[in-house]
C-alpha cells in the first residue's frame, strides 16, 4: 500500500488527496494540496542551503497552510537522482 504523509497521519490509497499544480516555463513551482482531513497545505521543493545540504543528496519540501499562509511542516528525503556514494569510482578521469 503507498501512503503520503501528513501533519495529521498517513493517508491511505482508498482516500483521494487534490492537488493544484503552479507552474511556469521551468517547472512545478508548487503544488496545492487538498487532504481528507479538510487540510490545504501549499508544497513546495526548497533549494536554499539552509534547509537542504545538497551535497549529500537531500531534497527538502515545506508544508504551509493556505489559510494562514505558515509555515506547517517540512519533509526530508534522498535524492534519488543523486547517487549515494561516489567511493570506488575512479576520479582520475
Amino acid at each position: 500500500m503507498t501512503e503520503e504523509l501528513t501533519s495529521t497521519g498517513f493517508v491511505p490509497d482508498n482516500q483521494r488527496v487534490d492537488s493544484v499544480k503552479f507552474r511556469c516555463e521551468g517547472g512545478i513551482q508548487g503544488i496545492v494540496k487538498k487532504y481528507p482531513n479538510g487540510r490545504v497545505f501549499l508544497e513546495m521543493r526548497c533549494i536554499d542551503k539552509r534547509c537542504a545540504d545538497r551535497n549529500v543528496g537531500e531534497v527538502v519540501f515545506h508544508y504551509f497552510d493556505i489559510e494562514t499562509g505558515k509555515l506547517d511542516h517540512t519533509k526530508k528525503y534522498r535524492d534519488p537522482r543523486k547517487p549515494k556514494s561516489m567511493s570506488g569510482q575512479d576520479k582520475s578521469e
